[in-house]
């Protein structure tokens, strides 16, 4: 072999590396590209302007939308004493008759509608000690006493506070938004000083059911765990979440990772069956059992189905979502588990499509310095699937184990929407006190609640037993 043909051959060798790194380089950068909150973890405000057509990962239930047939409709019932003004509407012929009132007399209910409305009035209540002289006490003045909530010659009741508490709060509303709906519709012009103080009221009152229900959640069976950032002035803070279906504790931490979770206080003595996303963090906490969100891997399958064209990742999408409805079909029948051959079926199937997904797309060569492999994101998908199996497969093992981490995800969701309507936090306090003040409000709602009238037993003194 010639110089020459030595030299090309290099050549060529390098320009087809060169190719192989840059046809890399491009699916990498084209699934960047199409990466959306339908395909993969990254949350829907993210998406920019180019918002993936909507693709529920639900599946059809072959029912048409709307209430079902046998479905008892409900309306707003009326009673007679709900009425409180009756405006009778006569013929137009009737106008200027002489015969009215005498037709009056022994006139007949054609139809009778009812209109709901409102009346907004201020009320404004004066509490006047009156003096008086005594005769038993030989003309002595007696003075009368003061409720004892009267503490200052004018001031709002505990009823106004809630409503600014529960706007503030529950209506995700600015504190100046707060303050001018007050003013404008209820004609009670309150400072936003005065709001911030009935919101820290609120929050110094309801500690103490705060504390119990820090302490239900670390004790629950299974719970949901979840984590969302927010700003605070020019600072990013992170909002942790530990809940279920009827509990919420929320704790403001400044890390998402490690120091945040063991400071929120809850993982670090928890013992059930934490459901959450796969965040690396909460696997430290061996003493409990760990099941991952099986949403978050359909997601990402869509991904590697839509950018690759993967066949295995459509099927294997289709095997989890087998799993679970098999699973719920079971459960209406009343029985609790998976018969053994049929949950080895399952596992096997999906070690079946692992393979066949490593197939597809063998692993290359060390590249990198380290001598590390640089993986493609479906082997980096098929990694996590194979390592974190028995997470995966928990709700097939266990019914108890729900199959996906909604709980969590829709107990957070409310952080954005504050953070879009209000803007950042200003301090930390009042970050604290916000969201102390929703995990009361959240625990009353899941357990019946109405918002509002736990805010204003707060308020006065008295907060709900919620953890009981």
């Amino acid at each position: 072999m010639t110089e020459m043909e030595k030299y090309l051959l290099e050549q060529n060798k390098k320009l087809q590396e060169l190719i192989e790194e840059q046809n890399r380089l491009i699916k990498e950068l084209l699934e960047q590209i199409n990466r959306n909150s339908g395909n993969s973890s990254q949350p829907p405000s993210k998406d920019g302007y180019k918002k993936p057509s909507p693709k529920s990962l639900r599946e059809s239930s072959g029912r048409s939308a709307g209430g079902q047939k046998g479905h008892k409709g409900k309306t707003l019932q009326i009673k007679k004493e709900d009425v409180t003004e009756e405006i009778f509407h006569l013929h137009p012929g009737c106008v200027g008759c002489p015969h009215r009132a005498e037709c009056l007399a022994s006139a007949k209910k054609a139809q009778t509608k009812y209109e709901v409305d409102v009346e907004i009035n201020r009320k404004v209540i004066a509490h006047t000690a009156v003096v008086l002289e005594c005769p038993k006490q030989h003309g002595h003045c007696m003075t009368g006493t003061m409720p004892a909530h009267m503490r200052s010659t004018i001031q709002y009741s505990n009823r106004v506070a809630a409503l600014a508490v529960t706007l503030y709060v529950r209506g995700m509303m600015s504190m100046d938004r707060t303050h001018e709906f007050l003013k404008s519709v209820l004609k009670v012009p309150m400072s936003v000083g005065t709001i911030a103080n009935f919101v820290c009221r609120c929050y110094d009152n309801i500690q103490e059911e705060i504390r119990r229900i820090h302490e239900k959640v670390c004790k629950l069976d299974v719970c949901h765990f979840d984590e969302t950032s927010f700003r605070l002035h020019k600072t990013l803070y992170w909002l942790h979440s530990a809940s279920d279906g009827k509990y919420t504790y929320f704790s403001v931490q400044e890390r998402r990772g490690g120091p945040g979770v063991r400071q929120a206080g809850v993982m670090p003595y928890f013992t059930g069956t934490a459901i959450h996303d796969g965040w690396a963090s909460y696997f430290k906490y061996e003493q409990s059992r760990h099941a991952l969100c099986c949403v978050h891997f359909l997601r990402e399958l869509n991904g590697i189905e839509e950018n690759y064209g993967d066949k295995w990742a459509l099927r294997f999408r289709d095997l989890l979502r087998n799993m679970k409805r098999e699973r719920e079909k079971l459960l209406l029948q009343g029985v609790s588990a998976f018969p053994e051959d049929v949950l080895q079926r399952f596992k096997q199937e999906y070690d079946d499509l692992l393979d066949e997904g490593y197939r597809e797309h063998p692993e290359c060569p060390p590249q990198t310095k380290n001598g590390q492999p640089k993986r493609s994101k479906p082997v980096r998908l098929l990694n996590r699937l194979r390592k974190f199996k028995a997470h995966i497969c928990l709700f097939a093992e266990d019914f108890s184990v729900p199959f996906d981490n909604n709980q969590a995800e829709r107990d957070i969701r409310f952080t954005k929407v504050k953070q879009k309507v209000s803007g950042c936090f200003r301090t930390k306090a009042g970050a604290v006190a916000f969201f102390d003040i929703m995990s009361y409000i959240a625990t009353a709602r899941k357990q019946g609640f109405d918002p509002f009238q736990a805010i204003l037993a707060a308020l006065e003194g008295r907060p709900l037993c919620l953890a009981e």
